[in-house]
């Protein structure tokens, strides 16, 4: 087991359980409280973030693994999400984080688009391994 599957491995069951805790959290919000969606979103946001970061190391042994560098950008869904938890702290019915969820996600869904469709944030040359570092055998 090299050091690229050390890190791989954990991710899977720790992106079941943020999955769990995403599916926890709806079940449980009867009166729809948007504090609970926002966490929710979050722990969405990060199973697949981990599950993505997971199938992207274990992809490094000879695959192509330039659609999940691209795809790890969903990751960043998470910080509309988390600023959405913070703001829906004060009131549950908080405009800015309304406003948040209006100019945020937008925003993170077209670098996403640009990133899976587009070679302008993720080139065709992408690595993993930084320079320097020797890579997996």
């Amino acid at each position: 087991m090299d050091s690229f599957e050390l890190i791989a491995y954990p991710l899977l069951p720790i992106s079941a359980m943020e999955l769990l805790l995403g599916f926890l959290l709806l079940n449980q919000n009867r009166r729809n409280n948007p504090v609970h969606r926002s966490v929710a979103a979050v722990a969405f946001f990060s199973s697949a973030y981990a599950l993505n970061t997971a199938s992207c190391i274990s992809w490094l042994r000879g695959h192509d693994h330039i659609f999940f560098a691209r795809l790890n950008w969903i990751g960043w869904f998470a910080i509309p999400a988390g600023l959405q938890f913070l703001y829906y702290l004060r009131p549950e019915t908080s405009r800015a984080a309304r406003m948040v969820g209006y100019v945020l996600y937008p925003y993170w869904a077209v670098v996403l688009t640009l990133c899976l469709f587009t070679d302008l944030i993720v080139t065709p040359r992408y690595s993993l391994i930084p320079t320097g570092t020797p890579g997996p055998p």
